[in-house]
């Protein structure tokens, strides 16, 4: 996946357990990872955990494993990556990676879900609507 445009295409991972709750999840996920890195001496090829999303809703249709995103410092040796760090047992399972096919900067996160796409555009509503009510109530304020 070239990117040109120095889009980044994060890392999609899934078939995890949670652990207990997202942030638990996420701090453990990450050592695992950094671990693995450093163990295999792929650190300067790949660096270190960036960042890792976990969507709210990434429970996958049996509710046992969920899904989450996954930057490291080299994003540019994301295809790597995934061959790499692909099957690495999380909590004894192994975990499927691949490269998103959407970049980071189209809102990877809210097209993870439909849940979210719908929650932002109920928020987007009710920004419309309050903004109306005030306008309504300065056009007129004795009614």
């Amino acid at each position: 996946m070239a990117n040109a445009s120095n889009d980044i295409y994060d890392l999609y991972i899934t078939n995890f357990q949670k652990v207990e709750d997202i942030r638990t999840t996420s701090v453990e996920f990450e050592k695992v990872i950094n671990r693995s890195i450093i163990k295999h001496q792929l650190e300067e090829f790949l660096g270190l955990v960036k960042l890792i999303k976990i969507p709210a809703k990434s429970k996958n249709h049996t509710g046992e494993t969920y899904q989450l995103f996954l930057r490291l410092e080299r994003t540019n040796n994301h295809i790597g990556a995934s061959d790499i760090l692909n099957n690495l047992k999380f909590r004894g399972r192994p975990i499927s990676v691949k490269i998103n096919n959407l970049s980071s900067n189209k809102s990877q996160w809210l097209a993870a879900n439909d849940e979210y796409k719908n929650i932002n555009l109920h928020s987007e509503k009710m920004k419309l609507i309050r903004h109306l009510a005030e306008q309504a109530n300065k056009n007129h304020p004795n009614q």
